[in-house]
């Protein structure tokens, strides 16, 4: 017991001399951490657009039901916005117009439609790395489903409610703190690993010239 005791006792005293690793480590990795991610991170923006589909004329009892048979459409319309053939007309715009040059699967990973809740309005967003960029898929998209929609349904409304705004680009940002923290928690935890090993050898060899 005594034995235990004394080694146990060894280990937390081997962790106050290792201080310097415990702290040196946790500066060092917390700090690699904070430069590599605040040097390498690359921000996004997202530009998004609000359009309204909806039936103009009652055609399903009063306007509630015919408002509730609308909403219940939003995330069939949502799949329609952003089908082939409207993507291909964004891709056309973009490098007709702006020259740029996208596939449609880079275009449709950059595309995210989706209703609002309990409502007539989709909305169409957009996220890549510059908000001209963005703003103008988001556009051309819109423009390209009201454009297919109206011209095919007389009894729809489907309408940019506005066109997105290169200002109102949404910025990612990344916490590089935080990040900091994490990596400074497993800097702090590996000079403790190295300071209960260096206290284990140390007393292995203490002991091993007692015997002698």
């Amino acid at each position: 017991m005594m034995n235990k005791e004394f080694s146990f006792s060894y280990l937390i005293k081997s962790l106050i001399r290792s201080w310097y690793w415990i702290v040196g480590l946790a500066v060092v990795f917390g700090l690699a951490a904070y430069m590599i991610q605040k040097y390498t991170f690359k921000p996004t923006y997202t530009v998004s657009t609000n359009v309204i589909v909806r039936h103009i004329d009652v055609s399903a009892g009063n306007k509630y039901d015919q408002f509730t048979e609308d909403a219940n459409q939003m995330n069939t319309n949502a799949v329609l916005a952003a089908d082939t053939s409207n993507l291909e007309k964004v891709q056309k715009k973009l490098k007709d117009n702006d020259s740029i040059s996208m596939s449609l699967k880079q275009l449709e990973k950059k595309i995210n439609v989706v209703p609002h809740p309990s409502s007539v309005i989709l909305n169409i967003a957009a996220t890549t790395s510059n908000a001209y960029t963005a703003t103008k898929i988001v556009n051309y998209l819109a423009e390209a489903y009201t454009q297919k929609y109206n011209s095919k349904k007389d009894n729809y409304e489907v309408r940019q409610i506005s066109r997105a705004k290169e200002s109102t680009a949404q910025k990612s940002t990344y916490d590089h703190f935080q990040e900091a923290k994490k990596y400074g928690i497993i800097g702090a935890l590996l000079g403790c690993i190295i300071g209960l090993f260096r206290g284990v050898g140390k007393n292995r060899r203490n002991r091993g010239t007692a015997i002698r």
